[in-house]
């Protein structure tokens, strides 16, 4: 555990937030320390900057010196104290190659600072070599810690790992900064670009190695998850976790070597494959047709050994659910035709749709049964899969609430049948004949020839108009007359005119009749009976036939003057 108190320390240091009071003090010091360089000229800042990175440089080797002889709390104290004082040095050396650039920029002398520097940057790089190995072998300590600690103790144990492998990622990147510095001083970096290649390389084929050894790992716990007791889940979720919290910190670190590799030119092709496969961790090679190929061969490989392994028992299966599938299709014809015969032996007055309707839904539903255990057979669990079902109906009737009010008018209009195909109907004040019914909506088709089509919801609900449901109607005429007309003249032409069509029934009598006496005329209604289909060729017909036969006898015409004498004598 005294390793454990290691990194959780170290981890503290490296990634706390929160202002103490060294941090404090440090801003401090730092303040005058900026008030002081402004006194100073730009050589005896840089001066400064040096003797403090040889100052620091000093209580790194003698710490380092002195852990190998120190064990316990006093090694991990003496831990901090070292990275401590690499991120002061590293502040310090930023601040003195800004400084040398400034020089630069003002024409100064750097041969002297450019050689200083030079030398800092080899010694820091050495010393990154010691702090890298130091944090590198407490890891592996970790590790090894990690496999006899108890199960609830091993998640904290991969979480301090992973903080652990967070300093590395750090070294590493210091390491680049060094080879950055050198390139900025004009220096020779070469050594350095190869010493960084090397121990990318390195940290890289460890990552990978563990990465994929953590990912077996993985999938070997959710099997082991999936087949067990809901008792033994916990224990196996616990160690899931852990194994999860193990992968994320692998994959952070070589997600970043990944991206150092890339800046030297190196090969990470199967390196970013196996991000993607394992982890789901993308970076930008994903757009690299080396990586995309390699993807494509390696899934491919995978289906062909699966595909070996269970090419028998995946083709018993396919037989068996297409045969399944066959089988619930002939019983859903079946099934369709029984209840037709069915709806025709009971007599049962249904409408068209509404008896299509029901055919279908029957087998639909054998369908379905069908589906459910063609399914089955490949080990769907059919009890979720229903559940899930149900939770999706609800929410799809929730957010289509429109579209099942419509349906369920639908239904009411064909269970109740106040129209049918082919009647001439007015509905949701539109005249026409009707040409389909479906369960949200009944399209008509116009006098004038247009296509209507009226949601079912803004007809159930308001009047419906069936014009041609019944097989006669009465056509109603009426007629205005002079006062100077012979009545007894008119009733004549209007009987004659009348029994003279072959399409009025005697059944029930023609009303011929003086309906009103108005102010400037008589008004005669006419209202013979007809069978539905000859009702607009009686109509226009009885209007012609006695129009003409007026004319004919001179009956006298109603002059539009008598409807303005009303009008005119108010005035």
């Amino acid at each position: 555990m005294k390793l454990i108190k290691l990194c959780l320390i170290v981890s503290c240091f490296v990634f706390s937030i929160n202002i103490s009071a060294e941090q404090i003090e440090a801003a401090d010091a730092y303040d005058q320390k900026v008030k002081q360089e402004e006194t100073l000229s730009d050589g005896q800042v840089m001066d400064q900057l040096i003797l403090n990175i040889e100052s620091i440089e000093l209580k790194i080797k003698t710490n380092f010196d002195d852990l190998s002889s120190i064990e316990g709390d006093k090694r991990s104290l003496m831990g901090v104290k070292i990275l401590e004082f690499d991120k002061d040095i590293t502040r310090e050396m930023d601040s003195a190659l800004s400084q040398w650039i400034k020089i630069k920029e003002q024409g100064g002398q750097l041969d002297k600072y450019t050689l200083s520097l030079h030398r800092h940057l080899n010694r820091r790089n050495k010393q990154l070599n010691q702090i890298f190995k130091f944090v590198q072998s407490t890891i592996d300590k970790l590790i090894k810690k990690s496999s006899s600690v108890q199960l609830n103790d091993r998640f904290v144990v991969e979480q301090d790992i992973n903080k652990s492998r967070l300093i590395l990622s750090d070294i590493l990147l210091n390491y680049q900064g060094i080879i950055e510095a050198k390139a900025a001083l004009g220096v020779d970096y070469k050594h350095d670009k190869r010493v960084l290649a090397d121990l990318l390389l390195n940290v890289s084929g460890e990552s990978s190695s563990r990465l994929k050894l953590v990912s077996a790992q993985i999938d070997n716990k959710k099997n082991e998850i999936s087949s067990s007791s809901e008792e033994g889940k916990k224990n196996l979720e616990i160690g899931l976790n852990a194994l999860i919290e193990k992968r994320n910190g692998i994959t952070d670190g070589l997600s970043l070597a990944v991206t150092l590799m890339e800046k030297h030119d190196l090969d990470t092709t199967k390196l970013s494959q196996l991000l993607i496969t394992s982890s789901g961790t993308i970076n930008q090679q994903i757009f690299d047709k080396a990586v995309i190929m390699g993807l494509v061969a390696q899934w491919q490989d995978e289906f062909e050994k699966w595909l070996m392994l269970n090419a028998s028992s995946f083709i018993v299966t396919s037989v068996i659910i297409v045969l399944i599938l066959l089988i619930f299709r002939l019983i859903s014809v079946l099934a369709g035709k029984l209840f037709i015969r069915g709806l025709d032996s009971s007599k049962v007055g249904i409408s068209k749709l509404l008896r299509e309707f029901f055919v279908v839904s029957v087998r639909r539903i054998v369908m379905f049964i069908g589906v459910l255990i063609a399914l089955s057979q490949t080990g769907v669990e059919l009890g979720p899969l229903l559940a899930g079902l149900g939770v999706l109906g609800f929410v799809v009737g929730f957010a289509l609430q429109g579209v099942l009010s419509n349906f369920a008018s639908g239904m009411m209009i064909l269970i109740y049948r106040p129209y049918d195909v082919g009647d001439v109907v007015e509905i949701a004040g539109v005249k026409g004949t009707v040409k389909e019914m479906s369960m949200v909506s009944t399209t008509l088709l116009s006098f004038s020839n247009e296509r209507l089509v009226v949601p079912n919801n803004n007809i159930w609900g308001n009047l419906i108009r069936n014009i041609t449901s019944e097989t006669t109607r009465r056509v109603d005429l009426v007629f205005k007359i002079s006062f100077d007309a012979d009545i007894e003249q008119i009733e004549k032409i209007f009987i004659e005119e009348v029994n003279k069509v072959t399409s009025v029934l005697s059944r029930p009598e023609p009303i011929i009749e003086l309906h009103k006496q108005h102010e400037t005329h008589l008004e005669f209604i006419v209202r013979p009976w007809v069978e539905t289909s000859d009702y607009w060729s009686t109509y226009w017909g009885l209007i012609k036939s006695i129009q003409l036969r007026m004319n004919k006898e001179g009956v006298p015409k109603l002059n539009p003057y008598e409807f303005l004498k009303p009008l005119i004598s108010k005035v």
